[in-house]
């Protein structure tokens, strides 16, 4: 049987060089078991196995994770309570009325990224070139 395993990558394509990552899915890494019985041949504990993860892995979470892909929800309402929790109370914000418009446009902007990690972001662009 072929060690996949002990494979290793050969640059190809000498204009590639200074690239790396890629963008594929579990399915095409050999080197994932397919099933939880194929753990075994693999040496690795079966939480490995795309079957596994289709098992246990909340379905967005196996989207992203396993397929690759991009799972976008429905639009989300942004109430005046949860604007309130999304800054940093030690510093200050302006008041609309104190907002010099002419100076660029304001965003605000919140991902609520799952497993309890929220990124907030409020910031004026002063060149909106």
């Amino acid at each position: 049987m072929l060690d996949i395993l002990a494979g290793y990558w050969k640059q190809t394509v000498q204009e590639n060089q200074d690239r790396h990552g890629y963008f594929t899915n579990q399915y095409q890494a050999p080197w994932i078991p397919l099933k939880k019985i194929d753990c075994e041949k693999y040496r690795l504990p079966k939480d490995k196995s795309i079957q596994w993860k289709q098992e246990h892995y909340p379905q967005i979470d196996f989207i992203r994770h396993v397929e690759a892909g991009f799972g976008e929800g429905g639009i989300k309402p942004f109430p005046k309570s949860l604007f309130e929790t999304a800054y940093d109370k030690n510093l200050s914000l302006l008041k609309p009325s104190e907002v010099d418009y002419e100076l660029g446009d304001l965003f605000l902007g919140t991902d609520w990224g799952g497993n309890n990690r929220t990124v907030k972001w409020i910031y004026q662009a002063l060149n909106n070139d």
